[in-house]
């Protein structure tokens, strides 16, 4: 199968998506949904300008693709792109299936007029599949985190990666990362901050273990490979679990969390998952001294070769039921 596919280029994620798409036997053309050029990243002032930029950039990569048979165009998010660009590509490529894969909740980047382009679309957002009646589809643990060696009971570290987008969220990471110091829990942190907040971050706290530029993957697998669990701050616009999650489960890793809807997960278990409230963290040390129940469980559900099955053949997870199922398909 030919598939075009347009997505946010964001970190190793989407071309992992991409390789294992072609793992799979399918011929994958990529396109980064965003323009990396300085000249578009100069535009950020002048908001008009830049969404004209866009609309050209997105034109562009559509016409580009014109007279190639695309079986599928696949779309990663799709906010960033006018109703003309999503209608002219309908209609360049005709047989096509097209498919939306949303790892935004709709609060966060409102997508839902868009929804008529597509003949299937997934969220990783629970609530918003139930809403918007959108398929139910959960992120992914990539390959090498499905690999992470066993920690034995009572070693290693935990860990947060993540970004800081507002003081707020900075305040609560260094509140756990005092409750850790305080009882002795070795916690390794890497916080990434973008130039626009830093200054309302140095007005409300005096920042330190930030860093301006992402994490590498090579450091993230090593964090992840020390640890016995990590500390996952979830964003309260939505319920959809976040990338750590995932992963950490498909590392066989405990997981804190400040994620209220993962209760009703059906992987979820109070051996494995903690949830807290921001500040309140008693118990957490004695969670992670607590051994796991299933500690060789995997949740192959959650493997990124699971995950692009899902995406070529049109289902999602269930949403109903407390037990896990795993959806069976043809090779």
């Amino acid at each position: 199968m030919r598939i075009l596919f347009i997505g946010l280029d964001y970190h190793q994620y989407t071309r992992a998506i991409s390789a294992q798409l072609n793992a799979l036997g399918h011929d994958v053309t990529y396109h980064d949904i965003f323009a990396r050029t300085l000249y578009h990243k100069s535009l950020r002032l002048a908001p008009a300008l830049q969404r004209a930029a866009y609309d050209r950039y997105h034109r562009d990569i559509v016409l580009g693709e014109r007279g190639t048979p695309y079986d599928m165009v696949l779309f990663l998010q799709c906010h960033q792109v006018s109703d003309e660009n999503l209608q002219l590509a309908r209609d360049l490529f005709p047989n096509a299936r097209f498919v939306l894969y949303n790892w935004d909740s709709v609060r966060t980047h409102d997508y839902i007029s868009k929804l008529r382009f597509f003949d299937t679309a997934f969220t990783f957002d629970r609530q918003d599949a139930i809403d918007f009646k959108i398929e139910y589809l959960p992120l992914f643990g990539l390959t090498k985190f499905q690999d992470a060696p066993l920690r034995p009971d009572g070693e290693g570290s935990i860990y947060f990666v993540g970004n800081i987008v507002n003081p707020d969220r900075y305040l609560a990471i260094d509140g756990f990362r005092r409750y850790c110091k305080t009882h002795a829990i070795d916690f390794e942190c890497f916080m990434a901050v973008r130039p626009a907040v830093i200054p309302s971050l140095l007005r409300t706290a005096r920042p330190r273990g930030v860093s301006p530029v992402p994490i590498s993957m090579k450091r993230f697998q090593e964090m992840l490979w020390r640890s016995k669990a990590t500390f996952d701050y979830a964003n309260h616009a939505q319920t959809g679990m976040t990338m750590r999650v995932i992963e950490n489960l498909c590392a066989r890793r405990k997981i804190v969390t400040t994620n209220l809807h993962v209760r009703d997960q059906w992987f979820y278990s109070p051996d494995r998952i903690m949830v807290v409230q921001r500040g309140e963290y008693d118990g957490v040390a004695e969670f992670l001294r607590t051994p796991l129940d299933q500690p060789t469980k995997s949740f192959e559900e959650f493997y990124i070769q699971s995950f692009a099955r899902f995406l070529l053949g049109d289902q999602g997870h269930p949403l109903d039921g407390s037990q896990p199922k795993l959806l069976k398909w043809n090779t």
